[in-house]
């Protein structure tokens, strides 16, 4: 049995004293309860510190309203989300359901358990922190952002006549983005303000922490520990067999500060009207749910003669399990939903898959740009190496938008990351083919994304990118001081824009932004590389040398890293080192040719020609289009007498467009036993006609 089963039951038996010898059926509600329940402990970013108990709460309280004593809330009615279950894609799906299926008169109940923080000024952008939430930045996305909670709980609360009770239990303590500035103070009264006629049972006080510990019921957040207590009937002061929210706020008013000494939590009840009876007592819930937790949490859906149509949804739940979303084709998650969704047999799932579907769709792309704004290394790497898996992020979110359809709270959000993603795709696509026409499509797209989301700090900084890849560096540095203006911490910005000082010249405002970037993040190693370039720049190769090696020492499998060390080293006059770095750096990027051919050029300073003409030969390999590798060729075939290699290398090395001036050619000493050869001044005429 569950750890929280057996304490759920001890919590009954802790109840039953208070309650009467008579019998009170539990509370009568004109409509229907749904309930939302989501506990997270587990976090993917290493650097959101994990809670102990919150997915355990998050059980309690559902077993709790599963019970009779809760209002005997069916599975079909509840939805429990946990860990790595609790991202944002499936909390906004579930909240969706809950908005959906919910009419007046009925009862929405919203737990959640976990992290929740601000973004910092300011920004001032309250979030609870999902799963896989990054770890700063938040407004990325990755974290469920508050103003779209209360939105959901305003357009329930208001608009549609639902009672709502929020329980948020999300003020633990814990090196988060916001701590500095109390993020969690910011989001606790940011939970406060009043939005309709819905409840509000809050963990503590802003500028208080929710506890949690192995002492209150086993393993327990002392919050929900005591909630679930007082809900059961120790919060029934008067012995009327009913529970009003008075009554529940002075019990927890009462039995949480004493317990939480010598630190302070006050929980906070907020409501219109708080004689509202919120729970009835039942003395015979005990033997209901002891009956109950005997019975499996789900029941499988029974087969009907074998029918083809469960047996395609049985494939579905294997298709989302595999991701297969949208490939292969015939047996994709939305190919087997798109066919089955209108079965009469399916009728009672048909939404359920849906929001399944909507949000494996956009789960993998939000990951991806929450990598991103956390300068995943591997992320990078996956950008730079033009991963083929970001073709398909733009498919999954419009199909995902699609099927939320234009008037749900997400169809902005999903559009505008399809368009980012589109825009991404182009930009590589045009570094990838040498095809600069694409960056001015793929910038026009970035723009249509901050006319649908203006705070895409990921928009700004691909606009700042696409800028520098068409030399407009000026307008770089704007965009990516709007993408800080968003997202202040991101470290990726910060570094990018001390790449576009370096373009400008303006070393002092580029060792600045680097020393900004490293600030937040002393061990990002494109930081320690823009700024070595910065050193190079200015002719300072000491500190140059010392930034380079930094960034190796974070980032040991960039190429360029190697190759920038070694030109630093070269002019500080270490030779030897330099061609070690070289050499390291054609061994971490074989289709380097500019390294093969700065070994050559050495080797050639050193009379060794054999040595340097292998290189050069290297640097032709890994690029038969370069230009400068194949002029050097031609000049050390020169020197050894090779004279025909030597001018079918100058051909090919002036047909790949090699910039030289036909002086420069002329007056080189290495050709000047050619100067009288018919092939050598045939090469020359043709490149250089009078």
């Amino acid at each position: 049995m569950k750890l929280f089963t057996v304490w759920f039951l001890n919590l009954f038996l802790v109840a039953m004293p208070l309650i009467g010898v008579g019998q009170i059926k539990p509370m009568a509600k004109k409509g229907r309860t749904r309930a939302v329940v989501v506990g997270v402990s587990q976090y993917k970013n290493d650097r959101i510190p994990d809670l102990q108990y919150a997915d355990k709460d998050a059980e309690a309280f559902a077993e709790y309203l599963r019970s009779a004593q809760g209002g005997g809330v069916s599975e079909a009615d509840l939805r429990v989300l946990t860990n790595e279950n609790a991202t944002c894609g499936n909390l906004g799906a579930e909240l969706s359901w809950l908005l959906d299926e919910s009419k007046e008169g009925d009862l929405a109940i919203i737990y959640f358990s976990g992290h929740g923080d601000m973004e910092r000024p300011p920004l001032n952008y309250s979030v609870l922190l999902t799963h896989e939430s990054p770890a700063s930045m938040y407004m990325g996305g990755g974290a469920f952002p508050l103003d779209l909670l209360q939105l959901i709980v305003q357009s329930l609360s208001v608009e549609k006549k639902v009672q709502v009770l929020l329980i948020a239990d999300a003020c633990h303590s814990g090196n988060l983005a916001g701590s500095a500035m109390k993020g969690t103070t910011g989001l606790a009264k940011a939970l406060s303000v009043p939005l309709g006629d819905e409840f509000k049972i809050l963990s503590c006080q802003p500028h208080e922490f929710s506890k949690e510990g192995k002492k209150w019921g086993g393993g327990h957040g002392l919050f929900t520990y005591y909630l679930i207590k007082g809900l059961l009937g120790e919060a029934d002061v008067n012995k009327d067999y009913s529970v009003t929210l008075l009554e529940l706020e002075r019990y927890l008013g009462k039995e949480v500060p004493e317990e939480a000494l010598p630190d302070s939590q006050i929980p906070v009840v907020l409501a219109s009207n708080k004689s509202s009876e919120i729970a009835k007592v039942d003395e015979s819930v005990l033997d209901a749910i002891r009956d109950k937790l005997k019975e499996p949490a789900e029941q499988a859906n029974e087969a009907v003669n074998d029918s083809l149509i469960w047996k395609r949804y049985d494939q579905f739940l294997l298709a989302l399990q595999k991701k297969h979303l949208l490939f292969p084709n015939e047996s994709s998650a939305y190919a087997i939903y798109m066919e089955i969704k209108d079965e009469e047999v399916m009728r009672e799932k048909e939404s359920e898959m849906r929001r399944k579907l909507i949000a494996a769709l956009q789960d993998e792309a939000q990951q991806a740009i929450n990598d991103y704004l956390e300068a995943d290394p591997r992320e990078l790497r996956l950008r730079w190496q033009h991963d083929g898996r970001y073709e398909n992020y733009p498919i999954y979110l419009e199909r995902a938008a699609e099927l939320v359809g234009e008037s749900h709270f997400l169809y902005k959000t999903l559009q505008a990351r399809s368009l980012y993603f589109k825009g991404l795709n182009m930009r590589m696509q045009g570094e990838r083919d040498k095809t600069p026409e694409l960056y001015a499509e793929a910038e026009a797209l970035q723009k249509h994304v901050l006319e649908l989301q203006p705070n895409a700090a990921y928009a700004y900084n691909e606009l700042g990118l696409l800028a520098r890849r068409q030399s407009a560096f000026e307008q770089s540095v704007s965009y990516f001081e709007l993408a800080l203006t968003q997202s202040p911490t991101w470290v990726l910005a910060h570094t990018n824009l001390c790449a576009s000082y370096n373009n400008l010249d303006e070393y002092k405002k580029g060792i600045e932004a680097c020393k900004s970037a490293l600030y937040f993040d002393s061990t990002f190693a494109l930081a320690h590389y823009n700024l070595g370039s910065i050193y190079s720049s200015q002719g300072d190769y000491k500190n140059a040398i010392e930034a380079y090696r930094k960034s190796i020492q974070y980032n040991p499998d960039y190429a360029q890293n190697y190759f920038k060390l070694g030109n630093a080293l070269y002019f500080e006059g270490q030779q030897q080192e330099a061609k070690s770095m070289w050499i390291l750096c054609t061994m971490k990027d074989p289709k380097y040719p500019v390294a093969f051919k700065n070994l050559g050029e050495v080797s050639l300073d050193d009379g060794n020609l054999s040595e340097a003409e292998i290189w050069f030969r290297g640097a032709v390999q890994a690029d038969p289009n370069y230009g400068s590798g194949l002029y050097m060729l031609s000049v050390v075939l020169s020197m050894q007498n090779r004279t025909q290699e030597a001018i079918d290398a100058l051909k090919g090395s002036l047909d790949a467009g090699y910039k030289i001036k036909k002086a420069e050619i002329l007056e080189e000493e290495a050709f000047k036993s050619m100067l009288t050869e018919s092939g050598f001044q045939q090469v020359i005429q043709s490149h250089f006609p009078e």
